[in-house]
């Protein structure tokens, strides 16, 4: 396999790339990969995949490639499923799917030969397949890639690598992954797993769906349907300019629900995700709800006011905004190291992995729409949105959140939704999806059940 990628590829160190921007344009196609460490748990894997990929595809180069890599552990879990999500969106973006083992000298490459050349034959397969039969997927401007015959990948004459085959079928199961586009040309992300009755989750700020990944699977375990989106500028969702408030973030939760048809659903929002939920009760109704929570969630007002003197000062919020601006990976880092988990109290035991997998999925947001949504969740009014709430409502919130204070945010919104169950964790922070996931899923299911 090294001999092979030796003639075949010329490799670019990832720290050396913005100085070989001509190797780059000049390149049939270009292939991305990481050292071994990254793929360890210092770094989620596929958080470093998304993040890496979002970097190439903004770049002039970007129809040339994605291409895919793993080279830690075994193909499993988040590294198979984020294998399969670049070859699709490789496909989708009428590019080449190139599937290359980048390992390094010391490891046993040997290992991996099996499991990667049928992994890679099969994806290889399944986009080419989807792009050629799914050419509007192709971005405005370009028309969809088409080889040339005989041509698997890379220049004429070049060897293709060892998992272009386009000979076999696509794995059994496997799926596109899941998005939809909104009326005002936003694509939406969304990930959609189990069967039974749907329970649809709304993520925080600067999060996206994985976020929710711990009831995700611990309700889809128990029978039910479970559905989270990434919002606009989150996550894999598109970035526009436009657009980033409550009323056209529910519009989209809207849009969501009506377009996979979901009945007697259940909706929980996080934090910002709660407000999102909020105003799509006032804006939408509950024809098609059945419960609704809210955890850890800003309404119904974050922002001091005459009304709203439990509020936060807006300085507050005018801080997050210049510390965006300033440094948004630092702002991220500090949010998750500090209040967020709640590891800058006394006795707290920090998780490195989990104050990454926060950073991570902020700077996969686009910097815009994260800074348009502290306005969002910061100063939007969901007092009349909580009153329109006509179905059972579970309000959960940490007495120890130093993000959104219990005070003026679970405790107000349960008086204002009529019949709300409030649930308080003593000593819980913000992010007690997490730290407190737990006890929130046995009381989620217990909700959902009742």
């Amino acid at each position: 396999m090294e001999s092979h990628l030796n003639s075949a590829c010329r490799l670019i160190p990832v720290e050396e790339v913005h100085e070989q921007w001509e190797r780059l344009h000049q390149a049939d196609a270009i292939i991305f990969g990481a050292p071994t460490y990254m793929g360890s748990a210092s770094a989620p894997f596929k958080g470093f995949m998304e993040a890496t990929a979002a970097f190439y595809l903004a770049q002039p180069w970007r129809d040339k490639l994605a291409a895919g890599f793993t080279n830690s552990g075994c193909l499993c879990g988040d590294k198979l499923n984020t294998l399969l999500q670049m070859a699709v969106f490789a496909a989708q973006h009428s590019m080449i799917w190139v599937g290359l083992d980048l390992l390094p000298a010391r490891s046993s490459i040997g290992v991996f030969d099996g499991q990667l050349n049928r992994l890679g034959s099969s994806l290889g397969a399944m986009a080419q397949s989807n792009v050629e039969q799914s050419p509007e997927h192709a971005p405005s401007g370009r028309p969809p890639h088409r080889r040339a015959p005989g041509r698997a990948g890379g220049a004429p004459g070049r060897t293709p690598g060892p998992f272009i085959d386009m000979s076999h079928p696509p794995p059994e199961g496997a799926h596109a992954m899941s998005t939809f586009t909104t009326r005002d040309g936003t694509e939406i992300y969304y990930k959609d797993w189990g069967s039974g009755q749907p329970i649809v989750f709304s993520h925080g700020w600067p999060l996206n769906s994985d976020s929710w990944e711990a009831q995700m699977i611990f309700l889809a375990s128990k029978g039910y349907r479970v559905i989270a989106h990434d919002r606009r500028g989150h996550g894999r969702s598109s970035q526009p300019w436009s657009g980033n408030e409550m009323d056209t973030y529910a519009d989209d939760l809207a849009q969501l629900i009506e377009h996979l048809d979901l009945q007697n659903a259940v909706l929980f929002g996080f934090s910002t995700g709660g407000g999102e939920v909020a105003r799509y009760i006032g804006r939408h109704g509950t024809a098609r709800v059945a419960k609704a929570g809210l955890i850890s969630a800003v309404p119904p007002l974050m922002l001091r006011t005459a009304a709203n003197p439990g509020g936060l000062p807006i300085e507050v919020f005018d801080g997050l905004r210049e510390a965006s601006l300033a440094d948004r990976s630092q702002l991220y880092k500090d949010v998750a190291s500090g209040p967020f988990f709640g590891f800058n109290l006394p006795g707290a035991k920090p998780s490195q992995g989990m104050i990454d997998w926060f950073w991570m999925q902020g700077m996969l947001a686009g910097h815009k729409n994260t800074y348009d949504c502290i306005k969002a969740f910061s100063e939007t009014d969901f007092t009349e949105d909580l009153q329109k709430f006509d179905v059972p409502t579970l309000v959960v919130h940490g007495d120890a959140d130093q993000i959104v204070p219990i005070e003026a945010a679970g405790i107000a919104s349960a008086q204002l939704v009529k019949d709300a169950k409030l649930l308080v964790y003593p000593g819980a922070p913000h992010g007690l999806t997490d730290t407190h996931k737990d006890q929130l899923n046995a009381d989620l299911l217990a909700f959902v059940e009742a």
